[in-house]
């Protein structure tokens, strides 16, 4: 190691001292009756957690608001677990995304998504 590097270790628990069950129950909760799907995608959905890992979720809901500004409607969410990342589609963009998945970012999303609302 040079002088020039960092050794960064982490023990984070990417839950946050839930469990998967819990954190699934405390999302739908929170979603209820405010989206149409919730995906999780990624390590989650995969089961591959690091302490490096967030969690990557996909909400699809009824929305006018530009893309940037669709997750401002979701800040709750961050009270479960703060490592998110938050993407909101709309019912129209996300058919679309998942019927025609292009190479790269959307093919692997795609490939990984598991609904669970």
């Amino acid at each position: 190691m040079s002088s020039n590097e960092i050794l960064v270790r982490s023990n984070r628990d990417p839950l946050f001292g839930l469990t998967a069950e819990e954190l699934v129950a405390a999302l739908r909760r929170k979603l209820q009756g405010r989206v149409r799907e919730a995906y999780f995608f990624g390590g989650f959905a995969g089961g591959r957690l690091t302490s490096r890992s967030d969690i990557d979720l996909i909400l699809v809901q009824d929305t006018s608001k530009p893309f940037p500004q669709r997750g401002e409607d979701f800040l709750d969410l961050y009270e479960i677990v703060p490592a998110l990342d938050l993407l909101v589609y709309t019912p129209q963009e996300f058919a679309h995304l998942t019927e025609n998945p292009t190479l790269g970012f959307w093919k692997s999303v795609a490939a990984s998504l598991k609904r669970f609302l």
